[in-house]
């Protein structure tokens, strides 16, 4: 009886891990490709770039508002800053809040 029960609080554990893992790995692909997006589209208008952003975080499933994407160009920099919150289940029935945000900025050598 003590080996189940030692048994299921490892597996409780774990689980919570992984949801919280599984949150951070989506808000680092979220970032990849922003910098990617801003790498590979100095010349590209911004709103096309904010569409580019935000379908890329619908297709993590991620909960990112249009008012939550800021781009801003500057001559060659281009700034983007994006937030957001999620609630992974660590605990069935616990929901743990997080803020996630973060800004990239690139500005191509000429």
């Amino acid at each position: 009886m003590k080996t189940l029960l030692k048994l299921l609080v490892v597996a409780v554990i774990i689980n919570g891990a992984y949801r919280v893992g599984m949150d951070e790995y989506q808000l680092s692909q979220l970032k990849d490709a922003t910098h990617s997006m801003l790498v590979l589209g100095t010349n590209t208008p911004i709103e096309e770039l904010k569409v580019m952003v935000l379908q890329k975080a619908a297709d993590l499933r991620l909960p990112v508002s249009e008012e939550k994407v800021t781009l801003t160009r500057q001559g060659v920099r281009t700034t983007v800053s994006v937030s957001y919150n999620t609630e992974p289940e660590v605990f069935p029935g616990y929901r743990y809040p997080r803020a996630h945000s973060f800004t990239d900025e690139i500005a191509p050598i000429r």
